[in-house]
């Protein structure tokens, strides 16, 4: 979530609230009444516009854009063993181990970065 503030610049004593309103329709990225956005895990990801309108003249407003982003589902990857001398014709076994959130893929892609093909990952 993020705290919004908005400052009304006003003639006398006259009303400095204002009303939030955000831009996506689809309820995923909201403002409260204190201007704290809070954005849904499933909001699709873009820029959406937060509105500060005031109570006391409703032509003066203010505008803040958020942009949303793809949460990683995937916090880290490791290999084990890090490193591992091999003979020449022999074989050794890792592991990946991927630290995911939820219930993320933890399937990977094994590569070498040998480029005459003596090193081959299975």
């Amino acid at each position: 979530s993020q705290q919004l503030t908005a400052t009304v610049d006003v003639v006398g004593d006259a009303e400095t609230t204002v009303t939030w309103s955000s831009s996506d329709a689809s309820n995923k990225v909201v403002v409260d009444n204190t201007g704290k956005v809070t954005v849904a895990a499933n909001a699709a990801p873009g820029n959406y516009t937060i509105t500060a309108t005031s109570i006391a003249d409703a032509t003066k407003k203010a505008s803040a854009t958020i942009t949303v982003t793809v949460a990683s589902a995937v916090n880290s990857v490791s290999v084990t063993p890090g490193s591992a001398s091999v003979v020449q014709g022999g074989s050794q076994q890792l592991t990946a181990t991927v630290d995911v959130v939820g219930d993320a893929e933890t399937t990977v892609t094994w590569s070498s970065s040998d480029a005459s093909n003596k090193v081959v990952v299975d």
